[in-house]
Formats: C-alpha cells, sequence, structure tokens
C-alpha cells in the first residue's frame, strides 16, 4: 500500500480514469540527425531519473528547423513519464525554472486543476512506478507505453482540501530526503577522494614493484596477462519479460542489472541468475565503460559484460579499481 493509499484509506474518494482529469501530450519527433550543441534543450527519455527531470547531457535543436512547437514545451512543475526503453514508467517532475522541448516518447500531464492538484497528481504517479511500467508492451528491453495505457489508469480524487493536505505531508518527506541525500553525497564525494588517492599510489607500479622486491627478491619485473587469460566473458541478454518484477518479492528476488550506474543499474528482479559468482560487469552502451564489482547472484540483460575469474590470480577488488575501463 502506498502512502497515498495509507492516507485515503479512511476517507470516501470517487476514482477516475485519469484521461477524464487530466490531458496527455506525445512528445515531437526531432530527428536525430538535426540535433546541435547549442540552442533550445530537449527532454528524452534519459533525463527522466529519480521522481526528477535531469538537466544534464541533453540534445539542442534550432527551433528554425521546426515551426509551431509550442504544445511541446515543458515548463516548470511540469511532469513527465518516460514511454519506452529502460526507464519506461519513470516518472520526473521539473523541480527546475528551465524550459525544454519534449523528445518523442516522453509523455506530459495537464491535469484539470480544478478537480487535480497537481502535485497529488506528481505523488500518485510516482508510487505507481512499477503499474505503469507492468501496463507497457513489447519485449525484452524494449516496453512501450500507449497515450491509452495512460489514460486508463484509475486515480483516487478525494477533494481539493484534501489533496493539499496529503501534498504537504508528502512533500515534508521529500524534502526530508533531498537533505540526507545532500549530506550522503557530501561525505560520499570526501571518502571517494580518499579511496583515489591511496588506490592510485598503492596500484601504480613504482610501489608494486617496490613492494614486490621485498617479497619476491628474484623478480625484476613486473607480470602481465591478457584479460581472457584470468577470467571467463559473459554478455547480458534480453529482459526476462515473463518472469520480471519491478519490486523484489519472494519468487523474483534475484537482481537484474542493466548499464546504469550506481543504485540506477538495478533494473528489476527476476527468479533466475545468470552469474552466480562473485564478479565484475562493463557497461558496453550508454554509460561505456563503467565498472562494478558483483558480490551477489545476478542477471545481466543486453550489452552489460561480466567477468568472472578463472583462478585465484586475479582479486577482483583490485581489478575493479577504475571506474572507467578502456575499449579499444
Amino acid at each position: 500500500m502506498s502512502k497515498i493509499d495509507e492516507l485515503l484509506k479512511n476517507e470516501k474518494v470517487e476514482w477516475k480514469k485519469l484521461g477524464e482529469v487530466c490531458d496527455f501530450i506525445n512528445g515531437y519527433a526531432f530527428r536525430s540527425n538535426k540535433f546541435k550543441n547549442e540552442g533550445s534543450p530537449v527532454i528524452r527519455i534519459t533525463n527522466i531519473n529519480s521522481g526528477k527531470i535531469i538537466f544534464s547531457d541533453l540534445k539542442y535543436v534550432d527551433l528554425n528547423d521546426y515551426p509551431n512547437l509550442d504544445k511541446y514545451l515543458l515548463y516548470p512543475n511540469d511532469i513527465l513519464v518516460a514511454m519506452s526503453g529502460a526507464t519506461t514508467g519513470k516518472i520526473g517532475f521539473n523541480y527546475t525554472n528551465n524550459t525544454a522541448y519534449l523528445n518523442q516518447r516522453v509523455g506530459k500531464f495537464v491535469p484539470n486543476i480544478n478537480v487535480l492538484n497537481n502535485r497529488f497528481l506528481f505523488h500518485f504517479l510516482f508510487s505507481k512506478e512499477d503499474l505503469i511500467y507492468n501496463l507497457s508492451r513489447g519485449t525484452g528491453s524494449q516496453p512501450n507505453l500507449s497515450k491509452s495505457d495512460i489514460d486508463d489508469i484509475e486515480i483516487p480524487i478525494p477533494s481539493l482540501e484534501t489533496q493539499e493536505k496529503i501534498v504537504k505531508i508528502l512533500d515534508k518527506f521529500t524534502n526530508y530526503v533531498t537533505e540526507l541525500q545532500a549530506e550522503l553525497q557530501a561525505e560520499l564525494q570526501a571518502r571517494n577522494k580518499q579511496y583515489e588517492y591511496y588506490r592510485d599510489m598503492l596500484l601504480s607500479e613504482e610501489y608494486l614493484k617496490k613492494a614486490t622486491k621485498y617479497n619476491l627478491e628474484k623478480l625484476s619485473e613486473l607480470n602481465y596477462f591478457k584479460l581472457y587469460e584470468l577470467v571467463d566473458i559473459i554478455v547480458g541478454s534480453d529482459v526476462p519479460k515473463d518472469s520480471f518484477s519491478k519490486i523484489k518479492n519472494e519468487k523474483y528476488n534475484i537482481p537484474i542489472y542493466s548499464n546504469g550506474t550506481d543504485e540506477n543499474s538495478l533494473y528489476g528482479y527476476t527468479d533466475k541468475a545468470k552469474v552466480f559468482e562473485d564478479s565484475i560487469t562493463i557497461s558496453a552502451r550508454g554509460t561505456i565503460g563503467y565498472v562494478s564489482l558483483k558480490n551477489e547472484p545476478y542477471y545481466p540483460i543486453v550489452r552489460l559484460i561480466c567477468l568472472i575469474p578463472k583462478n585465484d590470480i586475479l582479486n577482483l577488488n583490485l581489478n575493479c579499481n577504475n571506474k572507467l575501463a578502456t575499449f579499444e
């Protein structure tokens, strides 16, 4: 039960289909060969993450190439949904004062403010990301949502007064989380700098040769291996659509990892692992070159490369010393 469901459980409310109380606008099909390095920004599905619109890694267009784009403008406080790809069903709120244009497969909610509070709508949709994802069609890593899928979602419509009270409560929790994340991020950055200093020193060739001299007096040079001599290499597969859940439960408790970074790499859960040993993953698309250490059974999806050590020559923690791997 979501927080909104809990707050409404003792109140009589009318349920309506979202299409009855909210308009929905699909993004514009901008031509990728006309994207620019500067101009008017375009929001893509990859810019929707963790309940926010992320204004980084943007593409730009020249408005002279496209007439009448006002319908596709993103304004402050707008709510978006990703309608295809790995981020399908993700909801984002524009907390900034920035405006931008919506690319295809990005949808915008325009609530009827006479019956539906915009922030209430956001909190409701954000709590239903898994439900929205499960409405999608398609196979593998390319699920797709349609406008009709969105319009048919049922939403509780209490009075505007009650909606405002719920929004105040949930916004307060959101602010607490944001403050904690900022504090943790600062601490994490400090620890990362400390780690990188000692990592670079301890793994430098100069230091390793000195250490080797004390332990193996007859060894004058370090040994180098080809990667395939030390590890088995496995590549990811399509998402197991028939045995998949966005939420961990008793049946689906094996994590599915994608090409995202850190917590964004967790795509969902399934019931069968493909990799059981401690291993290193390397992204081969999107966040290409990103390296992560895995210490539990998991299921990798397409374009995620898994390195599994063949013997005890290779220490996984040392080999994961850099966040980015270099491909030639």
